[in-house]
């Protein structure tokens, strides 16, 4: 059974001088308020995914006293700020723990791990005035060809089929992927291309949680336009919506531009 994740993200308040502090997975970030201006600090560790804390709290002490800072400057002191998880703002390619084989006419529910963007804004309601991803990726393509495709993330998380296998990530977020051969072929799953900029982000008792994904290759051996089910996943329990996604699918969810998504 899957432990308890308490919130971490939110409002917080900035009184003169105040020092926020947000550590997410590998990344720290303070925001300290002088006024008219805030002063953002990151650095990025090496940590045990394991051991990774999410947390958001008023600091005494900078942990980033040395570090460079951005200087974001407003016209009248800004005493609130919003600090939330959001998606990738690239497509992510994701590889099962092993090559999947599904047979034809069977359908599985596959888990994968999201990586996680780190935002702040002056309130839930505004546009973003920073948005960094909390781990650094690595740039892929992924397409039928080099002049077929499209630039995405690479993640080195693993798909599992079994949930209670998921081990629960601050600092990432689950996608459930429905895949479903219709074919008369068995199907060989090596990667997955994600389109997470077309995904809103939940918050939920066990974690955060991606809107579901569905996969179908149909009777005919042709991959089927994605579908986004919208909505809080089955599995995530007290699901409510933290962040909007970055882009709109097609009509009825689909995304005619990810058929290719089988390798």
């Amino acid at each position: 059974m899957q432990q308890h994740v308490p919130d971490w993200w939110g409002d917080i308040t900035l009184e003169p001088g105040t020092l926020a502090c947000c550590t997410l997975g590998p990344l720290t970030l303070t925001l300290r308020q002088l006024g008219s201006e805030w002063h953002i600090a990151t650095r990025r560790e090496a940590v045990d995914p394991d051991h990774s804390q999410a947390m958001l709290q008023l600091c005494d002490q900078d942990p980033l006293a040395d570090a460079d800072f951005q200087r974001l400057v407003f016209s009248t002191a800004m005493t609130h700020a919003y600090i939330s998880p959001a998606l990738a703002d690239r497509p992510v390619v994701s590889r099962p723990a092993q090559p999947l084989l599904l047979a034809p006419g069977q359908q599985v529910t596959m888990y994968v791990h999201a990586p996680l963007w780190l935002q702040i804004r002056p309130s839930a309601t505004d546009k973003p005035l920073l948005d960094i991803p909390v781990a650094q990726l690595s740039d892929t393509w992924f397409g039928a060809s080099t002049r077929e495709g499209e630039l995405c993330y690479a993640s080195r998380t693993k798909g599992r089929l079994q949930l209670e296998s998921i081990p629960l990530r601050p600092h990432r977020a689950v996608t459930p992927v429905h895949l479903r051969n219709d074919s008369g072929d068995t199907l060989k799953l090596e990667k997955i291309n994600l389109p997470e900029p077309y995904l809103a982000l939940y918050g939920s008792d066990n974690g955060l949680w991606t809107d579901a994904v569905e996969l179908v290759r149909n009777s005919a051996g042709e991959m089927a336009p994605v579908h986004v089910t919208s909505g809080v996943p089955a599995d995530a329990v007290n699901g409510r919506q933290i962040c909007a996604p970055r882009k709109t699918t097609e009509k009825g969810g689909f995304l005619s531009s990810f058929t290719a998504l089988f390798g």
